[in-house]
């Protein structure tokens, strides 16, 4: 509403939870009869958000990783985070970067500035997420579906063909390693997401007769030890790393 009582703008919201999870999904859509004008960080619709602890944290996901900021203009395409000493918060603003902090306690994320033709949105909140980036970039990419005339498994509809059991590596990319025209096996790329440096295995469909880690160019940096259908990698805080499986 303007002050004046006028409608600026109406604007529908659908909550949806999923029973296990712990993100909230909020789809926005505006009808604005008003658009905004001039400065895109002092006229916009938002969505604005609140929280009670005075001394919590705020923290930006950006270009892979997690920074405290205290800035009033905050540019963050992956998620914002709100760490209090109890609880966490996590804005999942779905791709919109820019974000404005209306008070010690406030946040707007940005939706429609001047010249922006979206109406449709969607956000999420998280509770006490771990681990923010594999959200982000599952709700950024989507599920990746390819038919195939192959009947299901014994084991049933669903498996993996790639494992990664470290929850703060996140596999960004995959690319199939290919010789004389027969796939011999695949190129991962990940990214370490928590500034954590640690130890963990990569699994593949198949038994592995070696692994390496390689530069941009292909080139050998470290072999890796291989048992069964896993791969042992090391890495250190927001480390990308290029990771090649080999198998018969």
């Amino acid at each position: 509403m303007h002050p004046e009582g006028s409608v600026a703008a109406r604007f529908e919201q659908v909550f949806r939870l999923k029973r296990g999870s712990r993100v909230l999904e909020i789809d926005v859509r505006f009808t604005p009869a008003d658009l905004p004008s001039g400065n895109p960080w002092e006229s916009y619709y938002a969505a604005r958000f609140a929280w009670a602890d005075a001394a919590a944290e705020v923290r930006r996901g950006t270009a892979g990783g997690q920074y405290a900021t205290e800035a009033k203009q905050i540019e963050a395409a992956e998620f914002i985070e709100i760490q209090a000493a109890k609880r966490r918060l996590t804005i999942f603003s779905g791709g919109a970067p820019y974000h404005r902090r209306a008070a010690m306690r406030m946040l707007d994320t940005i939706l429609i500035p001047s010249g922006e033709t979206r109406r449709d949105f969607k956000l999420a909140l998280g509770i006490d997420v771990a681990y923010p980036y594999p959200e982000a970039w599952a709700r950024g990419v989507g599920a990746a579906l390819a038919p195939t005339p192959v009947c299901c498994p014994a084991g049933g509809p669903t498996g993996w063909l790639f494992h990664v059991d470290a929850k703060n590596l996140l596999a960004v990319h995959w690319t199939p390693l290919v010789r004389e025209g027969r796939v011999v096996g695949a190129t991962a790329r990940l990214l370490e997401t928590a500034g954590r440096p640690g130890q963990a295995n990569i699994r593949a469909l198949r038994t592995l007769t070696g692994a390496r880690q390689v530069d941009y160019q292909g080139q050998t940096l470290t072999e890796l030890s291989t048992s069964s259908d896993a791969a042992t990698i090391e890495f250190s805080g927001y480390e990308w790393m290029d990771i090649e499986l080999r198998w018969a």
